[in-house]
């Protein structure tokens, strides 16, 4: 039994059961009509391994105690290049500067891999979460892509089996801040300049 099944097991009594206030990630996309519309935001599109098209994420979802909880990605977010300069800790400005992804996640733990079922991004966990995310990064081809808020109660009936039995996408990876609650999702292909810690 692998790892992925010790952590998701017990999970079809989930499946059905009634959340408290959970939103449906099975529901027809639909663009936010009062998403900001300026320069450097835009929606989550993944081209990964295996993947043959152009996918427009809806939802990012983690599988944590037998329970779906996750970000709903249907708007636009803020982009950041990657391949930006590094100017946190630049004398008297420095602290007003966001440090680079790869200067966050040398504080992180690895916690797990991500599968694409349809236009969910789902992270199954490989190690327990010290905490609970209280925002998320997705870092893909040359963009970082900040997800405001924590995460909510997500109804997906079926989605935990699906994961279980799906393929990680290759080189995938989930890091965890427990200090400062942030969660990175690098997804390939990303800058070869990104060096994760190791797992």
């Amino acid at each position: 039994m692998d790892r992925r099944s010790l952590l998701l097991g017990g999970s079809a009594g989930l499946v059905g059961a009634p959340v408290l206030g959970p939103v449906s990630a099975w529901a027809n996309p639909k663009h936010d009509d009062d998403s900001e519309r300026r320069l450097d935001r835009r929606r989550i599109r993944l081209t990964a391994q295996g993947v043959l098209s152009l996918v427009t994420l809806t939802y990012m979802v983690i599988v944590i105690n037998n329970q779906l909880i996750g970000w709903n990605l249907q708007r636009e977010f803020d982009r950041t290049p990657l391949d930006r300069v590094d100017g946190s800790k630049v004398p008297l400005f420095g602290g007003l500067l966001r440090p680079t992804v790869n200067a966050r996640l040398q504080t992180m733990d690895f916690i797990g891999q991500f599968v694409l079922v349809n236009t969910l991004l789902v992270l199954v966990l490989s190690a327990a979460m010290a905490a609970r995310p209280r925002r998320a990064t997705l870092v893909h081809e040359n963009s970082e892509f900040e997800i405001p808020g924590r995460p909510k109660p997500i109804n997906a009936p079926g989605l935990i089996e699906r994961a279980s039995e799906g393929k990680f996408i290759p080189e995938s990876g989930a890091y965890l801040d427990s200090d400062t609650g942030e969660l990175i999702a690098l997804i390939p292909e990303h800058l070869a300049s990104i060096k994760p810690p190791k797992r």
